[in-house]
């Protein structure tokens, strides 16, 4: 969920750092939209958050499983994981200093489970295939300001997810406030708090740190983003670019166990951490493909009540690191992002 303030953050203060370095020398208000239309598209070259849209197939290898339930060793397996995401910004609305704006989102995963023991006869293990899906909706805020006259930025997002259309099974808020504290054509720094407000988040709150630098004489960038991301990127054409890196993920999925052990409402949430490289080519001004792959750590995957907290969960999984190869598609903005 902090992905989404950080969508908000960088939009704002990308986006804002840019027209205030071009308001200055450009008179016409046409001039200056189409000058902060390409600063927001270089934006979102280097952040995939801003991006319009974007869809993505990832395959993950076979990998090692081992399970405890309520505290106790009971499995130990073999999974296969492929998975489908997609994500789509759309800017709702802008009056004053305040923009709302929202996202649909969806992730189909599919499940290969297979070489399974089980020590637990009542959970016994099986060589199954399954898929599991999830679609969200977000809205969010954002206003820009000043406080002890230095901007800052008010940031809030309410999401709803579930797996199926009647009914919302996940509420989620977070919110931020963030200080640019320096914007230079070299160097771009935020810092700032966020704000969670979810039982499957393993913290309430945590301190945002975003540094952008592009050195001196070269085409090469680091971009940090904590807690979710740190990178290279490299700028290897006009049209393409490869990116080397770590970044935070995660998923949730809803289980209706039908077993006499085992909750009918269960939720099963992973925290994965990706380390690779991407290659990036843009096709058109607006259409990017994009082809990753690398090592996927799980540190955390865990199912529990969907009442509860991750902390209260009754099976945990141990799953080793394993390659993955990802293919993707997106957009770079295309809607008019502001009057």
């Amino acid at each position: 969920m902090t992905k989404r303030v950080i969508f908000t953050a960088l939009l704002s203060t990308l986006v804002t750092a840019a027209f205030s370095q071009t308001a200055k020398e450009i008179a016409m208000k046409k001039a200056g939209d189409s000058i902060k239309a390409f600063y927001i598209a270089e934006a979102a070259a280097r952040y995939p958050l801003l991006r319009q849209a974007h869809i993505s197939a990832e395959y993950i290898g076979n990998s090692t499983v081992k399970s405890e339930f309520n505290g106790n060793n009971f499995y130990e397996g073999k999974a296969q994981i492929t998975r489908i995401r997609s994500n789509f910004n759309l800017p709702l609305a802008q009056f004053g200093k305040n923009t709302i704006s929202g996202s649909v989102s969806y992730v189909q995963q599919h499940f290969d489970l297979s070489e399974g023991t089980s020590t637990i006869a009542a959970l016994p293990a099986e060589n199954k295939s399954f898929n599991k899906s999830v679609g969200g909706l977000t809205l969010s805020f954002l206003r820009i300001d000043s406080l002890f006259n230095r901007p800052v930025i008010f940031t809030a997002n309410a999401t709803g997810i579930s797996d199926a259309f009647s009914s919302v099974k996940r509420f989620t808020f977070t919110g931020g406030v963030l200080f640019p504290i320096k914007r230079t054509a070299q160097t771009t720094i935020t810092v700032g708090l966020i704000a969670v407000i979810d039982p499957s988040s393993p913290i309430p709150a945590a301190p945002y740190f975003s540094y952008w630098h592009k050195f001196k004489g070269s085409d090469l960038e680091l971009i940090l983003d904590l807690p979710t991301r740190l990178a290279l990127r490299k700028q290897l054409s006009k049209k393409s670019w490869i990116t080397l890196g770590s970044e935070l993920g995660g998923s949730n999925f809803f289980f209706d166990f039908k077993n006499t052990i085992l909750p009918e409402d269960a939720m099963y949430s992973t925290f994965e951490i990706k380390s690779g490289s991407t290659f990036e080519y843009k096709v058109t001004n607006k259409l990017i493909l994009g082809l990753s792959g690398g090592i996927l750590t799980t540190a955390n995957s865990r199912f529990f009540k969907r009442s509860d907290t991750p902390t209260d969960y009754f099976i945990k999984n141990k799953i080793g690191s394993v390659p993955y190869v990802n293919f993707s598609v997106s957009f770079l903005p295309f809607v008019k992002l502001f009057k």
